[in-house]
């Protein structure tokens, strides 16, 4: 296999090691309470800060919101947090992160707490990108400088996660991860071995 099948191969995998699980949510690491239970207590909770913050309530409303999402969580007719909608035990795989990006735009609402997922996002176009480049023999230099920005990202995804509130157990942090890093360092290693070997093949 030549260098340019083992790139094509690597960015290939890519796709797969994306859709492993990636990060787990706090809430579900030490508990025995699955991801939608946790949401919908959490739910209820912000719904109790917001009336002790905006004062006791001058009638019955927000009584019977909380009530109504406590009846909620007891039948399941509420929808839980989209973190939580398609992970299994808490685990997200990187895909289902980048959709935050997708959410918030949708509410036309970006969060400053979400800038790590954000980036997420555009490692995976990037990575999408580098994939059709790895067809165009001379594209090997953009797919070198590509993959270093996304192991750039990555590593920023780590240290802006170890401030982040929703971050509590480097355990949250999964296998996942781990192998996109490993598998961005291959895919910078082999188009840079790529690079060398046409700059020889020029130099002779």
């Amino acid at each position: 296999m030549t260098y340019v099948n083992i790139l094509r191969s690597l960015i290939l995998l890519s796709f797969f090691v994306f859709s492993l699980p990636f990060f787990q949510m706090c809430s579900t690491l030490h508990s025995e309470e699955s991801p939608e239970e946790y949401i919908g207590e959490q739910k209820i909770n912000e719904k109790k800060e917001n009336i002790i913050e905006n004062g006791i309530a001058t009638d019955s409303s927000e009584n019977t919101s909380i009530q109504n999402i406590e009846e909620g969580q007891k039948d399941g007719s509420n929808e839980p947090n989209y973190f939580c909608t398609f992970c299994i035990d808490g685990e997200l795989s990187a895909y289902f992160l980048s959709l935050v990006l997708l959410e918030d735009i949708y509410n036309l609402k970006l969060k400053p707490e979400n800038f790590s997922f954000y980036m997420l996002t555009v490692v995976i176009l990037n990575t999408f990108i580098m994939l059709i480049l790895s067809f165009r023999t001379n594209k090997f230099k953009i797919i070198y400088k590509m993959s270093l920005f996304n192991i750039f990202l990555l590593l920023l995804f780590f240290v802006f996660m170890l401030y982040d509130i929703k971050f509590k157990n480097i355990n949250q942090i999964l296998y996942g991860f781990y192998l996109i890093v490993l598998n961005q360092v291959l895919i910078f290693l082999f188009s840079f071995k790529l690079i060398n070997n046409k700059l020889k093949t020029n130099y002779n």
